[in-house]
């Protein structure tokens, strides 16, 4: 019981604690990538490209680049944005590869999907995207990420997508369903 009650009391004083216990380059680096993205939302994309390089060349240089890959996606939605679609796909691809060669399985194979799949749909690419559509939604199932009704949700969401967009609304949907297959 004692020893319950110390775990818990420890617990929560690290998670008091946390961002006192923060490196001063933590700490900078978060600011950095949260007024990048401010600055992405409001609009003012030459200011947030600028942070975004910023923070990804510092990431690169810190001890600590655990930071690396929030700074390359947001630098690659700019680019996204910016239609400066090449530079954006090649960030993604990377980090979509890097994903996918990671020993343990983790979510960000399925955000790599996704965010080629919106690139492709921005550009028009509409066959591209359905691939990445696809290749999430499978990804999502494989690693259970998702509970059933949510994939659901989601598997409808893409087939909206893709009918909506491409010509798979010419083709009644069946090369979606073919494949997912069974869910």
């Amino acid at each position: 019981m004692l020893r319950e009650s110390t775990s818990r009391l420890l617990t929560a004083l690290r998670l008091a604690l946390y961002p006192a216990l923060e490196s001063a380059e933590a700490r900078h680096f978060q600011a950095l990538t949260m007024e990048a993205q401010n600055a992405r939302l409001s609009g003012d994309l030459a200011k947030a490209e600028r942070l975004y390089l910023t923070a990804v060349a510092e990431a690169q240089s810190s001890h600590d680049a655990s930071g690396l890959n929030l700074a390359c996606h947001g630098l690659a939605q700019v680019y996204q944005e910016q239609h400066r679609f090449r530079e954006a796909e090649s960030i993604f691809q990377d980090q979509l590869e890097a994903a996918a060669k990671s020993p343990q399985p983790n979510t960000l194979v399925h955000a790599g999907h996704m965010s080629l799949a919106q690139l492709y749909e921005d550009e028009g690419k509409f066959t591209e995207a359905e691939i990445h559509y696809k290749a999430a939604l499978a990804e999502a199932r494989k690693n259970g990420s998702i509970s059933r009704s949510r994939f659901l949700v989601f598997y409808f969401y893409v087939v909206g997508k893709v009918l909506h967009r491409s010509a798979a609304a010419q083709r009644g949907g069946t090369a979606i369903s073919k494949g997912v297959g069974n869910f």
